[in-house]
């Protein structure tokens, strides 16, 4: 097929902010499904916050790491890496039946999987990954 150049723009932007999303998806998946697994898991409520204690910091130096591995891979495979890291996480979490499971492959969404804005040695990006690392839950 022969697309126009406005086209192949606007499909590569399609691309672009389908994958940006959803590597943002898994952020929010602790908060809403820790009320089933802690029944499944046979914890108190308060344990998701070990979870926390664990994968904020390593999203926080995941953030900072982004511009120094950007530079020295480049962004495109810096991505493809995260991505890569986010699915198999997630693909793990799935079947994990016990906690300890779940903190295992929750190290891959919290050190690697969510945050590649930050590619761009930018302050005001770096501090926004941090943010975003905070919220997760």
């Amino acid at each position: 097929m022969n697309f126009s150049t406005s086209t192949k723009t606007r499909i590569l932007l399609g691309i672009i902010y389908l994958g940006f999303i959803s590597l943002g998806l898994p952020d929010g998946a602790l908060g809403i499904g820790w009320p089933l697994m802690l029944l499944d898991f046979g914890v108190p409520i308060h344990d998701a916050g070990f979870i926390l204690f664990i994968t904020l910091p390593l999203s926080a130096l995941s953030s900072l790491m982004n511009a120094h591995l950007g530079e020295r891979y480049g962004v495109g495979k810096v991505a493809f890496a995260k991505a890569l890291l986010t699915s198999s996480s997630l693909l793990g979490i799935d079947p994990v039946q016990s906690y300890w499971g779940l903190i295992l492959f929750r190290i891959g969404l919290g050190s690697w999987g969510n945050d590649w804005a930050c590619t761009h040695d930018t302050f005001h990006e770096c501090i926004w990954g941090l943010v975003d690392g905070l919220f997760k839950f």
